[in-house]
């Protein structure tokens, strides 16, 4: 039961850093996607 929750107590931390990590690459990523949107925009026109 120990060992369980050893790796538990170690795991979640990690896990919940990845899955921040996975947010803030998606926020990165459409910013991205809108700054080469308006470049495309611009030289369409």
């Amino acid at each position: 039961m120990t060992g369980i929750t050893v790796i538990i107590v170690i795991l979640v931390p990690i896990a919940f850093q990845v899955f921040m990590l996975q947010i803030t690459q998606d926020k990165r990523h459409k910013e991205i996607k809108k700054i080469l949107k308006r470049i495309e925009d611009k030289l369409e026109i």
